[in-house]
């Protein structure tokens, strides 16, 4: 199998399923997936996307494959602004994980679209679960990172292990306590606050499982990230 043959099946798929999730590895030719169906059924598309520099990752996707012509029925919108964009009859949900919070979710149930299209790498049974609640008979077309790899479509991973080095003798960096309370850091034990937060953080998600106290959650670990990548 290669991705033409992924692609192909997600159009059939398409063609028999007006709510179709393409859960297929990152890589693999979901967004592609997407455009051809785009072409296949016309109309106009409301494409939802989690931050406005996905936009231009889409236009170059659509000018990559010579499908240019299709942008003059697309619109694009990111998830926050979702509250201006109830009322499209074809939509496709990128990356629509990010769609699954209270109210976002809240807002989709008044979609009345005649075909959603939703695209992920990778979602939980809890998550598939609850749009199909919103998309009845929503159908599931699953290509994963283990079965991509296996059919050789992407390559073995490889890891690479960065050493960083924190410093432990300058206190330069500013970690907030409170409002205007905050207390100046080394980079060793900025990383360890930020650490503390993000345990503190992970277990009172899985106390209480609400979808703020896990954005909350992510949102820390965001934070060491940007800091270690810094």
């Amino acid at each position: 199998m290669n991705k033409s043959d992924i692609q192909q099946l997600a159009l059939n798929h398409a063609k028999e399923n007006n709510y179709l999730l393409l859960q297929i590895a990152t890589g693999v030719g979901k967004s592609l997936a997407a455009i051809k169906i785009i072409e296949e059924h016309g109309g106009e598309w409301l494409i939802a996307i989690a931050e406005v520099l996905h936009k231009q990752n889409w236009i170059d996707e659509f000018k990559k494959h010579n499908k240019e012509h299709l942008l003059k029925q697309v619109k694009f919108f990111c998830y926050a602004s979702l509250h201006k964009f109830t009322y499209g009859d074809n939509y496709i949900l990128d990356e629509c994980h990010h769609a699954q919070s209270d109210k976002r979710y809240s807002l989709l149930a008044k979609i009345k679209a005649s075909r959603v299209i939703l695209l992920s790498a990778t979602l939980t049974k809890t998550q598939i679960e609850k749009f199909t609640y919103l998309f009845p008979n929503l159908f599931v077309y699953k290509f994963g990172l283990s079965k991509a790899i296996q059919e050789e479509l992407l390559p073995e991973p490889k890891i690479y292990l960065l050493e960083c080095k924190l410093d432990t003798l300058s206190p330069i960096h500013k970690y907030k306590l409170g409002k205007d309370r905050y207390v100046m850091c080394t980079e060793r034990e900025y990383y360890d606050r930020l650490s503390q937060r993000i345990e503190y953080l992970k277990n009172r998600y899985f106390q209480t499982r609400t979808d703020f106290d896990k954005i909350t959650w992510l949102s820390s670990g965001n934070n060491r990230k940007k800091f270690l990548a810094k």
